[in-house]
């Protein structure tokens, strides 16, 4: 087993009463210098809220895309 990978799943906060849903897949970006230790990384959040851009990696990424499927409420 590679236990260099981590089976951390996405938490999508839901609400039921909005007449759309933003579905976040896949944030692509580009990793930063960390002074600290020295090297290049793209990690340090288990969770990434999207709307909060002051989070450690939506902080520090330089540049970064959200790919995802944004659905609508059919009218009826």
């Amino acid at each position: 087993m590679n236990r260099s990978f981590s089976f951390i799943s996405y938490i999508l906060r839901n609400n039921p009463n909005a007449d759309s849903l933003n579905i976040p897949l896949v944030l692509y970006g580009s990793g930063w210098v960390d002074e600290q230790y020295g090297f290049m990384r793209f990690c340090g959040e288990r969770e990434i809220d999207g709307n909060d851009k002051t989070g450690m990696i939506l902080s520090n990424v330089p540049h970064y895309y959200v790919v995802g499927v944004e659905l609508h409420k059919a009218a009826e």
